[in-house]
């Protein structure tokens, strides 16, 4: 089996500390068996392409991509998505689709402007955290 082949059947994926990762778009996509993916403190990772079709990915760490600006749609099946510390103004409406979501870490996120409406009805979500996203707007609880 040649190396491209088994790169594709990768189930973990850690790159952790790679801070001169800039673009992994051509390649991640393609790893449809990926159940977990740390990029933390990849700190020059600056997009991310749609990982709609990694149906396997359950964890997604981007903490410390402070260069990350915009994510496209997440993994169907993500249990944990830890975006702490990244650029992201706005999460894609996709989330409100995770229906598996028990973990979302965006602490210190400090451009993060809106959460999408559907957040807030979440059954799944467990842990949320949004400490330090200073720049979240504020909504008034109706009841």
């Amino acid at each position: 089996m040649g190396r491209e082949k088994k790169a594709l059947n990768l189930e973990h994926i850690d790159l952790e500390g790679c801070t001169s990762l800039v673009d992994v778009s051509t390649s991640i996509p393609r790893c449809g068996k990926l159940v977990s993916l740390n990029m933390n403190d990849c700190s020059h990772l600056r997009s991310l392409p749609a990982m709609v079709d990694l149906t396997s990915l359950k964890l997604l760490n981007l903490s410390g991509c402070s260069e990350l600006q915009e994510i496209q749609d997440f993994a169907p099946n993500l249990k944990e998505l830890y975006l702490a510390g990244t650029a992201i103004k706005e999460l894609p409406l996709s989330i409100e689709n995770l229906t598996k979501l028990s973990t979302l870490d965006s602490e210190n996120c400090t451009r993060l402007q809106k959460l999408p409406l559907g957040i807030k009805n979440s059954r799944s979500i467990l842990k949320l955290k949004l400490s330090g996203c200073t720049s979240l707007e504020r909504r008034e609880q109706t009841s």
